[in-house]
């Protein structure tokens, strides 16, 4: 789910809805013959862009993935770079594979579970350098692991570099604000950082078998920025096929991302902002 991050950036970006735009959430969507449901069986009536986000609705992503339409969609899969290896300079990085209209197996079923995040794959680093470009003015950027090379002779100094502009800043910001509600807007959410903003989106996908999908185990993540009005750092926890009765990204992987990103707010220094009144803390 953490997909849906990017297919709303792209309905947002077009035109095509708000945060405040709705749709009627029925708990369930057919295309092409599939019955398509939420991940919790919930149907929600009138329901807002925000909301959808907050509940993590399959419906509301297969509602903007129509409104996109599949051409443009899958134009912008292509510019967050989900169909290519970041470059970021390590050997044996794979690269994101899709289907895409053009290949003759393609259904339009792939449309609706493409915008949710399931029937694509990529890498962690791919994704989470997608998803950062909300905190960098809808700017891709390559991802990098060494800063500088120092020899005897010389330094050689990496900087970052700009891949290209893949939604404007006013996308940026919208969705960056979105995914604070996500969080900070969410009682109890598992992410949320005391005396910090975060922004971030959780994901559950069942894990990929070659006759489909094993539906008794997950991958568990959660992918978010910190501190949200500012972000200075962007982290993707992932943990595979979780144990011990949890199995949910909000329930494994946001609390592990509250834990780290703690830690390094204070291993940088980074002063805490007044907190919210009307957040609460997860115990």
């Amino acid at each position: 789910s953490v997909m849906k991050i990017l297919t709303t950036s792209m309905a947002i970006d077009q035109g095509l809805v708000t945060p405040d735009s709705t749709y009627n959430d029925t708990g369930s969507v057919e295309v092409s013959k599939y019955r398509i449901l939420n991940w919790d069986f919930s149907a929600n009536g009138t329901t807002t862009v925000r909301k959808y986000l907050q509940k993590s609705l399959n419906t509301g992503s297969v509602w903007l993935g129509q409104k996109i339409g599949q051409d443009k969609f899958y134009d912008y899969v292509k510019a967050f770079g989900l169909g290519e290896s970041t470059h970021v300079g390590l050997s044996g990085e794979a690269e994101g594979t899709y289907r895409t209209p053009n290949d003759p197996n393609w259904y339009p079923v792939d449309l609706a579970t493409n915008s949710y995040g399931q029937g694509l794959a990529t890498t962690p680093l791919a994704m989470l350098t997608a998803v950062s470009s909300m905190a960098n003015k809808g700017v891709l950027m390559r991802p990098y692991v060494v800063s500088k090379i120092v020899t005897k002779n010389d330094v050689r100094t990496f900087e970052p570099v700009q891949v290209r502009q893949v939604v404007s800043p006013k996308t940026a910001e919208t969705m960056m604000g979105l995914m604070r509600d996500v969080v900070d807007g969410t009682e109890f959410h598992g992410a949320q950082v005391k005396g910090y903003q975060v922004a971030g989106k959780t994901g559950t996908t069942l894990v990929s078998i070659p006759t489909g999908y094993d539906l008794d185990s997950t991958i568990a993540s959660f992918a978010g920025f910190i501190p949200a009005q500012d972000p200075k750092i962007s982290v993707l926890i992932k943990i595979d096929q979780p144990t011990g009765g949890m199995n949910l990204g909000g329930q494994v992987a946001a609390p592990i991302f509250a834990t780290v990103a703690e830690q390094i707010m204070k291993y940088y220094a980074i002063a805490p902002a007044t907190p919210q009144k009307n957040l609460v803390r997860a115990p």
